[in-house]
């Protein structure tokens, strides 16, 4: 089992609706070493989600809060300022979430 640890407890659930800070706990479970996490995938898992208008919802309010952020066609990053997979260095993530920020 992997191990998240949570850092802002300040930050992104203070911003946003209670159904998405429930989506924010559900990508603190599901990324990957590189905080990543495929939406589709994501979707799958989460169960409690049935229309895909609330899904895109809920998941364009984490991204106007700076929560997560597009990478690739269907791979989103979550930032390391609200959470972050131990195997990866959380230095290293603060990089990559800036050089991907700077571009979107």
């Amino acid at each position: 089992m992997k191990s998240v640890i949570w850092m802002n407890l300040e930050g992104a659930h203070t911003k946003v609706s209670n159904k998405a800070c429930a989506l924010l706990f559900q990508l603190m479970l599901n990324i990957d070493e590189q905080n990543t996490v495929h939406k589709t995938n994501f979707f799958k898992t989460v169960k409690w989600i049935k229309d895909r208008r609330t899904a895109n919802k809920y998941w364009k309010e984490l991204v106007e809060n700076d929560v997560i952020v597009h990478l690739d066609r269907k791979i989103w990053m979550v930032s390391p300022f609200e959470c972050f997979s131990q195997e990866d260095s959380r230095d290293h993530l603060v990089t990559k979430w800036e050089e991907v920020k700077s571009i979107n």
